[in-house]
This record gives structure tokens, sequence and C-alpha cells, in this order.
């Protein structure tokens, strides 16, 4: 329809416009098509010649020795280097927000790269899932000690963002995904922007000292970003001052948010909110879902 809105002024237009889109849609499934067949095939040659340990050590083996290839430098971009006009390291400071900015920075990114038996990234599209999740959790676990170590926190509670953007170089350094991430990407933003400042006072030192680790359960599985749709309801119980959090449907289920499965132990969960019958509209409920200290499942 907004094709067809744009191009009325030319009919030969908006028919050139649909052939073209008819070529594209072709060439996307050929390349689909392309993609399945490379796929069987792969998995035909790996079920006739599965990977043995001796393969599997070989490939680690190489992967380790591509660190200690010495980088041989490139002599055109040395030559065009040696030529500038201007200081690259005044360029590396307004970049960084200045000189002290730079020297924080190398100073984390040097911590993180004499650490490689623990940040080391080499091995990790040959890892199972389960082996990358530990990995990524022993990462996580260094972080935290490096953290209290240069005293970076997450919470940011001056309010000067110099927190915030040391924990960032950190997090660039590690330069891998954390199974941790939505605690500080949507779990205490959440907090900061919709709890009230004597629910922040205790769980905010919780969240900075790991103990509460969170993620934010939007998603249903019926329930992409449509909020307005979502179904799972918070009722309210007169008679004991609770809430009773229930997905009614299969299209409720809390279904994509990302930490719940393995990692979490509280959840900022968006739910209707159901008085005396009544809906209130989708509000945040914070919901414990493991032991703080053990990790298991309530």
């Amino acid at each position: 329809m907004y094709l067809r809105g744009v191009f009325r002024a030319s009919g030969r237009t908006e028919t050139r416009i649909k052939k073209l889109a008819v070529i594209c849609y072709s060439i996307i499934q050929i390349g689909n098509l392309l993609h399945t067949l490379r796929y069987h095939f792969f998995c035909s040659t790996m079920a006739m010649n599965p990977p043995t340990h001796t393969h599997r050590a070989a490939t680690l083996t190489y992967l380790q020795n591509l660190s200690k290839i010495p980088l041989n430098p490139n002599l055109t971009l040395t030559k065009e280097r040696s030529n500038l006009s201007f200081d690259p390291l005044l360029i590396t400071h307004l970049l960084d927000g200045g000189p002290a900015q730079t020297h924080r920075r190398r100073q984390i990114e040097h911590l993180v790269q004499g650490d490689p038996v623990i940040f080391s990234n080499q091995t990790n599209n040959h890892l199972s899932r389960l082996s990358r999740h530990k990995r990524a959790l022993a990462k996580h676990a260094r972080m935290i000690s490096l953290m209290t170590s240069l005293n970076i926190k997450i919470t940011d509670p001056d309010e000067t963002n110099k927190h915030l953007e040391e924990f960032s170089m950190l997090l660039n350094g590690i330069a891998d995904d954390l199974p941790t991430s939505l605690h500080w990407v949507m779990f205490i933003p959440n907090i900061h922007s919709l709890f009230s400042d004597s629910q922040k006072a205790w769980i905010l030192p919780m969240c900075e000292r790991f103990e509460m680790i969170g993620c934010y359960a939007q998603t249903e599985l019926g329930h992409g970003s449509n909020v307005r749709g979502l179904e799972t309801t918070a009722t309210y119980n007169n008679f004991s001052d609770t809430f009773t959090l229930h997905s009614p449907t299969l299209t409720s289920l809390k279904f994509w948010p990302g930490s719940l499965g393995l990692t979490s132990n509280h959840a900022v969960v968006i739910a209707q909110l159901i008085i005396d019958g009544k809906s209130y509209g989708n509000h945040n409920f914070l919901v414990q879902l493991r032991e703080v200290s053990e990790r298991s499942e309530l």
C-alpha cells in the first residue's frame, strides 16, 4: 500500500518496482536454498567422517599457535602512518574523552589481556553451548574480581557516569557475550526508572554485589514487542497484600527473556495488574526465580 501511494503518479515506475521486488525475493529464496543444501552436505559429511579426539586436539593446537604468530606490519600502512600531519594520540584522547580516560582504558585492557586463560575468546566458536556458558560464567566471576580491585561499579551512585564509563571499558576489553549482561542492560535500568526510592535502597546494593542477578521478562510466546497484548497477569490479593502472577495461556508463556533459563535469580516481570477483577494495564513486578546463595530454583 505504501509503494502504491508513492508511485501512483507513474504506473510504469510502479510496475518496475514490483518486478524488482520479485527479482530480489527470488534471489533471496535461491540463497536460502543454497544455504540449506550446503548445511545438509555438511551434516552428511560429518556423519560419514565424524571428528575424532585427534582432530579436536589438532584444531585446539592450531588455534593456540595462532596467537604465537608474529604480526607482520603492513608496509603501505606503516608508510602512510609515518607521513601523518597530526599526532594519532591526540585523536585517541579525543575519542576517549581525555588523556586520563585513555590511560584508564589502557590500564583496564592491560589487566584483561594479562589474563588470557580466563578471557581468551579464541575457542569460543568451537565450544558446545553448555561449555560456552560455563566459560562465560568464569569470565563473569573474574570480571567481578577486577571490578572490586579497580573500584568499578555498575549502579553509578554519584551520578557522574564515571563508574559506568569504566565498566563499559571493562566490557569492551572482555569483548564477549556474558550470560549476565541483561543484569546491567535491562534489569538495573528498570529498577532505577520504575521503583521507589525505598525499594532501590535495598535492591541496588544487592545488584552491585551481584547477589541479585536479574533479567527482563517481557516477551511472551505469542507477544514479542506487542506490550499491550501481553497476557501474563498479576492479581492483587486483598486478604494477604500480595500478588499472584499467572500465565493463563500457552501464548502467555515468558519465552524469550535472556538469562532466565540458567543464570538469573530475579526477574522484572511485565504483567497486567488486576485489582478486584479490573485490569490496570501492564506494570513491572520483581520476582525471585532462584535461591540467591545456592542458585537452585524455588
